[in-house]
Parts: C-alpha cells; sequence; structure tokens
C-alpha cells in the first residue's frame, strides 16, 4: 500500500480555522495522519543483483506474514504481534537450508558461455581497499557520504580566489633565494667511489631468509 494512497483520503482538503487553537489542532491531525501512513505503507527494497527465487512454500509464508504484519499495525492486538514474528522466525529457519543448496550447487552452473565463470572469478579476487578516515576542517570523516563532501569541498576550495594580497617586492626576494640556491656550488667530486670488494662485502651480509624479487630469482642465486 502506498503513502499517497493514504494520505489523500485522511487529509481535508480546506480545514475550518478560526484562531490559533484550530490551527495547533488541524497540525496535529496532519502529523497524526502522516506517522499512521507512514507506519502503514510498505517500505521498497533496493535489490542489488538478480532476485532470488524462493519456493511457493516460503513465499507463500512471506506473504501471510505480511498481512498479519500490516494488521498489526492497523489494530496493535498482540495476537496478531506474536503471529508475525512466528512466521518471521519460520521463515528465516527455512531459507537458511535453501541458501546453502543454492550456494552448494551455484558453482555446478558456470560456464564459459555466458561469461559466469569469467565474471565469479574477478568477483572473488577482487580486493576490497577500505578508504581511511579523512580530516575535514570539522574533524575526522568515516561515513562514505562524509569522506565524499570532504573531498568535494577540497577540490572546490583548491580553485577558489587566493585571498592574499599579491606582493611584488616578496615573490622578488623569492625568486633572488631560488637562483642563489640553484647557482651556488656544491662540492660533489669529493665522493669516494664505492669500491667491488665493499659490494661482495655488503651483498654476504644480507639474510638468505627472504623471498624472490619480481624477477623470480633469489638472493642465493644472485650470489
Amino acid at each position: 500500500m502506498k503513502f499517497y494512497d493514504i494520505v489523500k483520503g485522511a487529509i481535508p482538503g480546506n480545514p475550518s480555522i478560526n484562531s490559533t487553537k484550530d490551527i495547533d489542532e488541524v497540525i496535529n491531525k496532519i502529523t497524526a495522519v502522516i506517522l499512521t501512513a507512514i507506519n502503514q505503507s510498505s517500505k521498497a527494497k533496493i535489490i542489488n543483483g538478480p532476485h532470488r527465487k524462493l519456493p511457493s512454500r516460503i513465499t507463500n509464508k512471506i506473504t501471510l506474514r505480511n498481512q498479519i504484519k500490516k494488521r498489526w499495525q492497523i489494530t496493535y492486538e498482540p495476537r496478531f504481534k506474536r503471529k508475525s514474528t512466528q512466521l518471521a522466525n519460520e521463515i528465516k529457519a527455512d531459507i537458511k537450508p535453501f541458501d546453502q543448496n543454492s550456494w552448494t550447487e551455484w558453482p555446478f552452473s558456470l560456464n564459459q558461455r555466458d561469461l559466469s565463470i569469467y565474471n565469479a572469478t574477478r568477483k572473488f579476487s577482487r580486493k576490497f581497499r577500505k578508504i581511511p578516515s579523512i580530516l575535514d576542517t570539522n574533524g575526522l570523516k568515516y561515513t562514505p557520504l562524509g569522506k565524499a563532501n570532504a573531498i568535494k569541498y577540497s577540490l572546490e576550495n583548491s580553485f577558489q580566489t587566493n585571498p592574499d594580497p599579491y606582493d611584488n617586492r616578496h615573490i622578488s626576494e623569492v625568486n633572488k633565494a631560488v637562483q642563489h640556491f640553484l647557482n651556488s656550488t656544491r662540492n660533489d667530486n669529493n665522493i669516494k667511489v664505492t669500491s667491488p670488494l665493499e659490494i661482495q662485502a655488503i651483498i654476504k651480509k644480507i639474510t638468505l631468509k627472504k623471498t624472490a624479487g619480481p624477477d623470480g630469482v633469489q638472493i642465493k642465486h644472485s650470489r
């Protein structure tokens, strides 16, 4: 049942208002109608991927459980609440072995024609990279939305006009200091060249309990 269908017949179009007390009463009535409609209306659930095909014995229980739950939301009778909870537990108990059997049979249904093997391999071999918390101007951001907004505002502020005044004298001093550093003489010619004996001594001190490098060659082979 949709929220709109419940509200459109419960809220009057032109309520009679003659004083501030009437305004408060109308607001309270509208608030009560909206809250009741929220409780009675069905909630949409987004399903990512193919829909799970449950057997009819489970779907019938789900339908019956939803109907009883709606009755409880309208009447608030304890017997409807108990029956709804009982059916919910039975549905969970029935779905668990069904999912286990489906998971056991799923690898045998993979094939190369519809690329299901490729998609499954890519899904399980993909590494989940968790983005660490980001420090924003008003504190750390842990949620994906908070991190996205922090990055968005940081990029937005990076392209704003610089509020600092343009100082030609300061820029000139910085340029002179940089040029002086680049033109200064560096005494790099006194560094001694490493001899082959020193390199051999360093290689002999390397431990052999390390794995091979990217080329597959171990250290003991490189000796």
